[in-house]
């Protein structure tokens, strides 16, 4: 991969992206991904040929509001390598993405399918999980964690 799409992809992921976690479902209570919502279907469809992943779409609300594209790679894998990659070039999202990392990290750890986890992995997830949420809280600037 070309040091220039790397360094774009950051951009596009500090100023439209979201690195998260969530909490899911029983049997993998936590997940972590990257996400990229956008108006432009091309910018997506770049996201999608350098980095894998899909599109889905949310319709336009009411009124003057346009279709909203929505990028996301569900692989595990591949989110840890995305993440790997552009850690040096982000700027506004560093610290989401060094959180998402080390979640990432555990999982893979974890093996495949569903990872069964210990009580102290659950604790663990958990804390990154409170973490992750402070950081992306709207409204407020957060202290890094």
């Amino acid at each position: 991969m070309k040091t220039e799409d790397l360094a774009y992809f950051a951009g596009i992921i500090d100023g439209e992206g979201s690195i998260y976690i969530l909490q899911f479902r029983q049997s993998q209570p936590y997940y972590a991904g990257l996400a990229v919502y956008n108006t432009n279907r091309v910018l997506l469809e770049w996201v999608v040929e350098h980095f894998g992943g899909n599109i889905t779409t949310k319709p336009a609300e009411k009124g003057r509001h346009k279709i909203v594209y929505l990028w996301r790679n569900g692989v595990i894998k591949d989110n840890l390598t995305i993440l790997e990659q552009i850690l040096p070039f982000l700027i506004v999202k560093k610290q989401q993405a060094l959180l998402a990392l080390e979640f990432l990290k555990l999982q893979v750890s974890r093996g495949k399918g569903r990872p069964r986890y210990s009580h102290d992995d659950i604790n663990l997830l958990r804390s990154y999980y409170e973490q992750m949420s402070k950081l992306n809280k709207r409204g407020e600037e957060v202290e890094s964690v």
